[in-house]
């Protein structure tokens, strides 16, 4: 995460959403975005002014990360069950042992 001053979003027993204001710019970080392509590569394309970084959004101005997209974008990642694809990963890799 950039710095300590940042507004988390958390669900239930993981991080899910951050917003971070730094001087130059603003930083929408989201964990669901980051795990799932599909998502990823929809908002990329929605948002070519931003700079897109593995789980995180960049923008300079709100021209480049329109409110309605950022609402659009939170609610498809709101269905993403962060826990259970967690769970997953973790029988995933037991079995590997």
């Amino acid at each position: 995460m950039i710095g300590k001053d940042i507004n988390i979003y958390n669900a239930p027993d993981s991080f899910k959403y951050g917003l971070v204001s730094v001087m130059k710019y603003m930083s929408l970080h989201g964990l669901p975005m980051y795990m799932n392509t599909d998502i990823y590569n929809k908002y990329k394309v929605l948002l070519p002014s931003a700079s897109f970084q593995k789980g995180c959004i960049n923008s300079n101005n709100k021209e480049e990360m329109p409110l309605k997209l950022i609402k659009d974008l939170i609610k498809e990642c709101f269905t993403i069950d962060l826990s259970a694809i967690r769970e997953q990963q973790l029988k995933a890799k037991s079995k590997k042992k």
